[in-house]
């Protein structure tokens, strides 16, 4: 089992992937749920899968709604990390929130961590 996880949901971002993908390279794991994409996000999701065996994309035909999306990558990150952290397609990490995140958790002994940002 890996270490840390992020798992990311897109639709239609073809302009912010690779920006997102950038930022979240410092996790062990990473899961990408494309809701329904008609855009250029498929073909820029296949070029980072291949690019890097870290990297799971799951494309669906229909969007199911976030709550559900949500769910189901929970679902399938979980299986695959002990920590997991959120990052959609039109958000960027700082680079070093994921250490800062993870080194909390451990020092306090706390389930969750988040911010309002």
């Amino acid at each position: 089992m890996t270490k840390l996880a992020v798992y990311c949901i897109t639709k239609n971002e073809e302009m912010f992937v690779d920006r997102m993908m950038e930022s979240v390279k410092q996790a062990d794991y990473i899961i990408v749920v494309d809701t329904g994409s008609t855009d250029n996000t498929p073909y820029l999701m296949g070029y980072f899968t291949k690019k890097d065996k870290r990297i799971k994309y799951h494309r669906r035909k229909e969007n199911y709604g976030i709550g559900f999306t949500r769910n189901e990558g929970l679902r399938l990150v979980s299986k695959e990390s002990e920590y997991i952290a959120v990052c959609d397609s039109d958000d960027l990490m700082s680079p070093h929130r994921l250490e800062k995140q993870l080194k909390y958790i451990k020092k306090y002994n706390v389930d969750f961590v988040y911010s309002n940002l």
